[in-house]
């Protein structure tokens, strides 16, 4: 219980960092765009913290000139960390199919020691496969057709969470460049109108200008797309591995040490 809590604390300290980034990040945001980009960073005779400092500048400006819709991108990548950071600390092994479990519960199952198993599931009594073989420890009197049915029930409904746990990924990998393309409509439609009131469409540089700004959406969106859609089918793809293994096991278990002793009966 205190791990869960302090791994609840550790996620909320991080997102709280992130929000205070996005947050500098406004503050600084005219003082950013005056700025321009920061010659620093891609002068080759500068020192490494010269440039470091000037490709922070740049981000910056980049963000700055990017528009409103950045920090609606900002937010939808700082619900994508999150959810990332939710899925490192509950999609582990551990509270799925522990390896541990799984070799103590059968070695006391080939013994025929039910109280040694029900000992080991105890210690990973929050994990599916702890869960399964805890009911199966204590339905003996219990038609076989409906244990098998409720232990399946048992480890499709973990399963299920941990795969419905991943879905917001995938919503902001699909949301994420339809902002950054909104933002870019958007600031491309503001060039043009600068350009008719200004009256200078012959000037190539300021209608060039401001399309670059407005593309900048576009790459901010993109990229936040391709870090959490990869996220996403790595947990997907991680997650069906699992579920597999978790069947398999499942159903040997059951038919090596729980199937025979109803026959016996």
């Amino acid at each position: 219980m205190k791990m869960q809590t302090m791994r609840r604390w550790a996620v909320a300290a991080l997102v709280g960092v992130l929000l205070i980034g996005c947050g500098s990040l406004v503050r600084a945001q005219e003082a950013a765009v005056d700025a321009g980009i920061n010659a620093a960073s891609m002068d080759t005779s500068a020192d490494t913290s010269q440039r470091l400092q000037g490709a922070v500048k740049n981000l910056k400006y980049l963000h700055a000139a990017g528009g409103p819709t950045m920090y609606f991108i900002d937010l939808a990548l700082v619900i994508g960390v999150g959810f990332v950071l939710e899925r490192v600390l509950r999609m582990r092994r551990n509270l799925i199919l522990p390896s541990a479990l799984l070799s103590k519960a059968t070695a006391a199952l080939d013994k025929k020691d039910t109280a040694g198993a029900r000992d080991a599931c105890s210690h990973y009594a929050k994990s599916t496969l702890g869960k399964a073989l805890i009911y199966l420890l204590g339905s003996d009197g219990v038609d076989w057709g409906e244990r098998e049915a409720t232990v399946n029930e048992i480890a499709s409904r973990d399963i299920d969470v941990h795969r419905m746990m991943c879905f917001p990924l995938a919503a902001i990998a699909g949301l994420a460049p339809l902002m950054g393309l909104l933002g870019t409509v958007s600031g491309i439609r503001e060039c043009f109108r600068d350009v008719a009131l200004a009256g200078e469409m012959g000037n190539p540089a300021m209608l060039a200008g401001g399309i670059e700004k407005a593309l900048i959406t576009t790459i901010y969106g993109l990229v936040t797309a391709i870090i959490t859609l990869f996220c996403y089918n790595f947990f997907k793809f991680r997650m069906n591995l699992m579920a597999t293994e978790l069947e398999e096991v499942l159903s040997t278990i059951m038919g090596r040490h729980f199937k025979t002793k109803d026959a016996t009966k």
